[in-house]
């Protein structure tokens, strides 16, 4: 079920935006165009990308690879071991920051073709409308933006912050 709220003005998006309840309560997401589906990239069908985690595993892996070799220090050794896991979830605590780190900077390199299975949400309203409106692609009347209440976010499913702890 969807929950639709309708701004009619400026006034009404601020008041939302500047709310405490909201920013504190809720994730959002902006889609430039109202039909898209909440899904990451590695999963959409216009993605061409081999939806398993192996297959993204290996490509993350090459990327992490690649960018080691031209300099970038990870501060921790370990980043060989956290792809071979056995575990029941996918991704591991461990994989989500290498993770993060080719969803954002791939597209800028050999390896723009990356896709993850990490969504994008934001804490700020603000930045779901920008990407709401900026694809001109799409019409921006049909834009919207997708409210998540962070209690609704339950296991397996997680909220990564990247610099969280750092």
């Amino acid at each position: 079920m969807r929950l639709a709220i309708i701004c009619e003005s400026i006034t009404e998006y601020e008041k939302i935006a500047n709310s405490k309840e909201w920013n504190n309560n809720y994730l959002f997401r902006g889609h430039s165009c109202e039909n898209f589906k909440l899904l990451p990239k590695a999963y959409r069908i216009d993605s061409n990308f081999i939806t398993n985690p192996e297959a993204e595993i290996f490509c993350i892996y090459d990327f992490i690879l690649d960018i080691q070799r031209r300099g970038y220090d990870f501060s921790d050794n370990g980043i060989l071991n956290i792809f071979n896991t056995n575990s029941n979830y996918f991704p591991t605590d461990d994989m989500r920051k290498y993770m993060a780190l080719a969803q954002h900077y791939a597209f800028d390199s050999k390896y723009h073709w990356i896709k993850t299975s990490l969504l994008d949400v934001t804490y700020n309203i603000d930045i779901a409308a920008y990407f709401a409106v900026s694809d001109k692609q799409y019409d921006s009347e049909n834009a919207n933006i997708i409210v998540i209440s962070k209690s609704k976010v339950l296991t397996p499913y997680k909220i990564y912050e990247p610099h969280e702890g750092s």
